[in-house]
């Protein structure tokens, strides 16, 4: 969607490797919860058993919602900034930070470890390290096509809340 040519939003949509990985992951996160807690309703365990199986059972409730909260939903590019759209605030990247944008094949991000960040469940962000690209943040729905927006030295990023996200050399 382009708006009076001064904006224009593309939709982050799902391949099917992600929709079964947010499939499976889910229920299994959901339905471990649910088994925890309702264990925890047990006559025959003691308060703390209780508590400690409650509190199991709510953290992969919290785990799931986190991953929900973070997933990009949208890309908006503006006059001055690019917008990674989620439902707990927008990444911002100001346009007058951005150095390259390039197409890259799924292959540039084999072998990357998660330092921060969700790999498979409502999509893949935060904070990873591969060898190619050293540290960098990324925010994909889709493994099939990748575009890296490699930014200049020492920028630093801020959700549209105004807080801090990161401080690095570049992010992809």
């Amino acid at each position: 969607e382009v708006n009076d040519m001064t904006e224009a939003t593309f939709a982050s949509s799902w391949d099917g490797k992600l929709v079964l990985t947010t499939l499976v992951f889910g229920l299994l996160l959901l339905g471990g919860g649910a088994l925890a807690v309702s264990s925890a309703r047990s006559e025959h365990l003691p308060a703390a058993g209780k508590l400690a199986l409650l509190l199991a059972g709510l953290l992969p409730w919290g785990a799931f919602l986190a991953a929900a909260a973070g997933s990009p939903l949208r890309i908006k590019i503006t006059k001055d900034a690019l917008l990674i759209e989620r439902r707990c605030g927008a990444a911002r990247i100001a346009l007058t930070a951005v150095s390259a944008v390039e197409i890259v094949p799924p292959s540039s991000i084999s072998g990357s470890v998660r330092t921060f960040g969700v790999y498979g469940l409502f999509g893949h962000f935060g904070s990873f390290r591969n060898s190619e690209f050293g540290d960098y943040r990324m925010y994909a729905t889709r493994s099939d096509s990748l575009v890296v927006v490699r930014t200049s030295k020492k920028v630093r990023r801020h959700t549209g809340r105004g807080r801090r996200l990161q401080q690095g050399n570049r992010d992809h």
